[in-house]
């Protein structure tokens, strides 16, 4: 008989765990045929409080998502690299997108990031092309190695002074259309998608064990294992038992708009991500839209919540300027990024901006993921946590969500992943910048006049 779970969240890791629930085990060529399809081990059903079955500001919900390899920790690597090959599969329908990735580290605290994930992907294998110092007018060879990093027809940046690497394994996926052939495969295996599902809190036992979630209908669903992947949206819904593990940040995204003669030019350009200001640059997507984002410590939105009694004060998802639906990236972070494409990208430093995105991710402050059994509930896991880097691991991330939930985590990964990391090993990240600072009102975000303002 299949045991039911219940995924609370429809996004990426709620998804891709899912899928690997549902997919058969891979069989050994020299076994004999099934005599007939066996039941599933697991049946599935999702849960998401939006009525799309995606909330549209998840950090799943986006028009792309970079894909690299680039990290000091070798487990995330060698997981990337597995990522990447499965991206290229005709499942995915060409969402990935291998333009390389331009790593820039400068003496930024992070740039000892950078080398070391510089020494990770060599041993990998990847294409990797490093610079230092590096000047499109020097003499000395660099110059003619830095232009070999884009394409011949491109605009070129202004990376005099920096130093960092390309890799060519690598680039980018269209996040929406990737998360949409996966929810269409998820289904196809026999797994439900409910939009429109809020849960309000967890089912419990006559033993206080949880066994299921109740909806804001008062309907309350039970399963054999409940798995809360609700991203941003998780310590909101229990607060009383994340403990501060995990917080939701906004993260700021910008858009231009290149028309198709300009657009052509910058086709196949790497995904810039400058590891010393945390911001990154995509080449042109399909309707010609560019975006800047910056990956730092972000925004938090303070609320409190009274849960039996106690209270807590947790960050919660904050998705619009107003009820209008304005956008609401804070008006500070135009200018940053701003000032950042004028500096690196000049060629697009005096155009308006045509619109915005807060991203909400899911922080640990170390940017470990949490993929683990709450304390104390034999039925009850977390997976959460993704940090802004977890995307890139849509194919492969669920695997980690199963392997946990049977017993057979590997050992290097159920520590890096545990919800409670003892003897302090957990860190800090060091691929975020700034610390996080508090959306305070609503005149602290920008509207369209500001983000058309280029003085």
């Amino acid at each position: 008989m299949s045991r039911a779970v219940l995924i609370v969240g429809a996004g990426a890791l709620g998804l891709s765990s899912a899928l690997h629930l549902l997919s058969p085990p891979a069989s050994d060529p020299s076994d004999p045929p099934a005599p007939a399809p066996r039941s599933p081990k697991y049946s599935v059903t999702l849960l998401d409080a939006h009525p799309s079955g995606l909330a549209p500001a998840a950090a799943s919900a986006d028009r792309n998502k970079i894909v690299r390899l680039d990290y000091p920790d070798a487990l995330y690597a060698g997981l990337a690299r597995d990522a990447l090959a499965l991206w290229s599969g005709a499942e995915w329908e060409g969402v990935y997108h291998e333009t390389g990735v331009l790593l820039l580290g400068d003496d930024s605290p992070t740039g000892g990031y950078t080398a070391a994930s510089l020494e990770n992907a060599r041993a990998l294998g990847c294409r990797t092309v490093p610079f230092s110092r590096a000047s499109l007018s020097s003499s000395d060879g660099s110059a003619e190695e830095l232009r070999a990093c884009f394409p011949a027809s491109a605009p070129l940046p202004a990376l005099d002074g920096a130093s960092g690497y390309l890799n060519r394994s690598g680039g980018w996926v269209e996040a929406s259309r990737a998360m949409a052939l996966l929810r269409a495969r998820v289904e196809r295996l026999g797994g439900q998608v409910l939009g429109g599902r809020c849960v309000t809190h967890l089912s419990r036992d006559a033993s206080g064990q949880v066994d299921g979630v109740v909806l804001s209908s008062g309907e309350v669903l039970r399963a054999d294992v409940v798995i809360l992947a609700a991203g941003a949206w998780t310590a909101a819904l229990v607060p009383e038992l994340t403990g501060g593990r995990v917080q939701a940040t906004g993260q700021s995204e910008l858009f231009f708009c290149l028309d198709g003669a300009e657009r052509g030019r910058w086709g196949g350009y790497p995904v810039v991500l400058d590891w010393g200001t945390g911001m990154s640059l995509f080449e042109p997507d399909q309707e010609g839209i560019v975006k800047v984002a910056i990956h730092h410590a972000g925004y938090v939105n303070p609320q409190a919540y009274e849960v039996d009694g106690k209270q807590y004060t947790v960050s919660v998802p904050r998705t619009a300027r107003s009820e209008e639906g304005e956008p609401a990236v804070p008006v500070e972070v135009v200018h940053q990024l701003r000032a950042w494409v004028r500096r690196r990208f000049p060629m697009l430093g005096e155009r308006p901006f045509v619109g915005s995105r807060m991203c909400w991710y899911t922080d640990t402050p170390d940017g470990d993921w949490v993929v683990d059994w709450c304390p104390g509930e034999k039925r009850l896991m977390f997976v959460t946590g993704g940090s802004g880097h977890a995307f890139k691991f849509l194919p492969n991330i669920g695997r980690l969500a199963l392997q946990r939930l049977e017993g057979t985590l590997p050992v290097e990964w159920a520590a890096k992943l545990a919800f409670s990391k003892g003897g302090g090993e957990g860190g800090v990240d060091m691929s975020r910048v700034g610390e996080a600072t508090a959306l305070l009102c609503e005149q602290e975000l920008a509207g369209a006049e500001e983000l058309a303002r280029v003085d």
